[in-house]
């Protein structure tokens, strides 16, 4: 199995679009159950909406979240519009611009962009100075900080006491199911499987798209690592040398100085892999277009392959794109704390 992916399955014709495709499994029902509540995904789901090219706007608007998207009804391009590609429902963003009938964008009120307090690495440094005290060391989920439980408001929700900072996924609350940033993670050992795969191919560094159980695995290895995710609050975790607020869908950074964090991550790397574990009922078209300006922008300084985990559905109308299948179905689990 994992000499199979070792191969990385190669298609002559496309020499740099070496990928791997897990399938996926989920372990849960959520995700079930919100492609079924018409409220999630009231803004667009997959078989009633379809995802256009916006090549033929000079720009393209923004909602609070970043670049949009734009979605006509399926079967029918005579109606659309622009909407969030962060947020799958109206009650995450209701943002929207309808596209007039000759092509053109009406006049609408631009909103101002989301602003985070990123402040990069501030939980390790609170860390190290609460150990240092030999304090016993919390993590605040309203305060979004480490903090020692003495004279701690009592309201506040506190996970810990923690022994290291390694694994922040298993730390952070996870986001709610409802919303465009609800998050799986993978199973122990299909990252094991993953790892085993980067390792035996000898890639020295590795990009975690919306995968931060690999990214926090990628720790204890030689392997250079670095993560885009939608989730800023991995921010105070890790360095701006390892980590970038990223939104998938629209190959967005949003924060000024993220994509040259990025090239400078890379500059120096013989093999790089992306590994990507897109949000459970993205357009793939969308996700597929992002990782593919990913690659190409650094396709001549490193060798760059792919390997994507979705649904086994999805999968197999990815191999015209350069993907192969590989006979792994990967395991996830909701997303859920250490204490």
């Amino acid at each position: 199995m994992v000499k199979t992916m070792s191969k990385y399955a190669p298609r002559k014709e496309h020499p740099t679009k070496n990928a791997v495709i897990f399938r996926k499994k989920k372990q849960t029902e959520h995700k079930k159950k919100e492609s079924e509540n018409p409220r999630s995904s009231a803004l667009r789901q997959r078989g009633f909406f379809d995802l256009l090219d916006t090549e033929e706007f000079i720009s393209v608007p923004s909602c609070p979240h970043g670049p949009c998207l734009l979605f006509a009804e399926r079967n029918s391009r005579k109606r659309r519009w622009f909407a969030c590609a962060v947020y799958r429902s109206v009650e995450g963003c209701n943002f929207r611009v309808d596209v007039r009938t000759d092509g053109s964008l009406p006049k609408f009120a631009v909103p101002q962009p989301l602003t985070f307090d990123y402040r990069y690495g501030e939980c390790a440094k609170q860390f190290e100075h609460l150990k240092k005290f030999h304090h016993y060391v919390f993590y605040c989920q309203n305060c979004e900080e480490c903090v020692s439980k003495v004279d701690h408001p009592t309201t506040h929700t506190l996970r810990g006491p923690l022994n290291d900072l390694a694994h922040p996924s298993q730390i952070l609350s996870p986001v709610s199911v409802d919303e465009g940033e609800a998050q799986y993670w993978f199973s122990d050992d299909s990252i094991k499987v993953i790892t085993n795969a980067l390792t035996e191919n000898e890639v020295d560094g590795v990009i975690c798209v919306g995968a931060p159980c690999v990214f926090e695995h990628l720790g204890s290895s030689t392997m250079r690592r670095f993560m885009l995710d939608i989730d800023h609050r991995f921010a105070r975790f890790f360095s701006t040398t390892e980590f970038a607020h990223y939104s998938l869908l629209v190959n967005h950074f949003l924060e000024i100085d993220g994509y040259e964090r990025l090239a400078g991550f890379l500059n120096g790397l013989k093999r790089a892999a992306i590994v990507c574990d897109p949000p459970f009922g993205a357009f793939m078209k969308a996700i597929l277009t992002s990782l593919k300006k990913l690659r190409m922008d650094f396709a001549k300084s490193v060798e760059m392959h792919n390997i994507i985990a979705v649904p086994i559905f999805v999968g197999k109308h990815l191999e015209r794109d350069g993907y192969d299948m590989v006979d792994y179905t990967v395991k996830a689990i909701e997303a859920g704390l250490l204490f």
